[in-house]
């Protein structure tokens, strides 16, 4: 290479690049779109995020929100029943002799009326299924307290937050009802009522050539724990009637001059929701009505301090 070659590439190096007017303003033009695009994509994010604060603070929520929480709320209750139902399982043995206990006492009983009284299976799979559903009755019967936080803890949002601190409160006694009312249809009104059952329908003996012969009395043992279900559930529920009275009274949609002044038709309701969920025999509804009609008016006090309270 020449000394002229080597002169020529040098002044090209060390010459300035020309401007490129159009090629410049594009590049800017890009940037400022980026830029433009990245403020508007933050500025909708808070404005998202300003709105859901806002909804929050009104206690709003979207209904497809209240629904994904609802099916929140079924789930986690299913998971509590299913662990309780699978530990019930595991002692099966102890829960059968205790739920089992006042056939025995209504076997003796029958012996004291010249009737026999016999538990009976009728199909081969009933000693099965009738563990499941054992195993199930008590799973839901403890997992009750369990379904009640979580029913809570989903409508508690709904309210303002001065009555949030009354949430645990209200699953105390929300929980002390439920036992309550199992506690009182276990101790004072199962054996009467099951005796009733039996014994009082029972028609006259057959006339027989050896004296007369009474008839027997075949329980199955599906239909004892089916009963046995229902009859505890219905009493344990019924006994919310003052955690239903006090929630209405903090939505604003009962007072306690309402509340006593249609104590008429109050005490219609209990009757027909008596004869409704109890057993279909005067005994069964009379077992009911009384603690409902009770219930009535100790949901009445429950009402009168909260209204007093909230008031200060």
């Amino acid at each position: 290479m020449d000394v002229h070659d080597k002169e020529e590439n040098n002044r090209n190096i060390n010459e300035p690049v020309p401007y490129n007017k159009k090629a410049n303003h594009k590049k800017k033009s890009e940037n400022s779109g980026d830029h433009e695009k990245k403020s508007g994509s933050n500025a909708a994010h808070e404005k998202e995020k300003y709105q859901k604060k806002i909804l929050k603070q009104n206690r709003y929520m979207p209904v497809i929100d209240h629904i994904e929480e609802f099916r929140w709320t079924i789930l986690r209750s299913l998971v509590w029943l299913v662990v309780f139902s699978a530990v019930s399982m595991i002692f099966y043995n102890q829960i059968f002799k205790i739920l089992i206990n006042p056939i025995g006492n209504l076997i003796d009983y029958g012996k004291s009326k010249d009737v026999i009284v016999k538990l009976i299976v009728t199909k081969l799979s009933d000693y099965v299924l009738i563990q499941f559903k054992l195993s199930f009755i008590a799973g839901l019967l403890f997992a009750v307290p369990a379904i009640f936080y979580e029913i809570i803890r989903f409508i508690m949002p709904a309210f303002d937050k001065k009555y949030k601190k009354w949430s645990y409160l209200v699953l105390f006694f929300s929980i002390l009802f439920f036992w309550s009312g199992i506690y009182i249809a276990w101790r004072y009104c199962w054996d009467i009522v099951i005796k009733f059952l039996v014994f009082n329908w029972i028609p006259p003996g057959i006339d027989t050539l050896s004296g007369i012969q009474m008839p027997e009395v075949l329980l199955t043992m599906s239909d004892y724990f089916s009963f046995f279900l229902g009859f505890h559930l219905t009493f344990g529920i019924s006994f919310q009637l003052p955690i239903i009275c006090v929630l209405l009274t903090v939505a604003g949609l009962i007072s306690t001059r309402m509340y006593f002044k249609q104590w008429r038709i109050i005490i219609l309701v209990i009757v027909i929701l008596s004869a409704v969920i109890a057993p279909p025999d005067v005994l069964s509804m009379t077992a009911m009505t009384v603690p409902l009609f009770l219930l009535y008016l100790i949901s009445g006090l429950f009402v009168f301090i909260f209204e007093k309270r909230t008031a200060k």
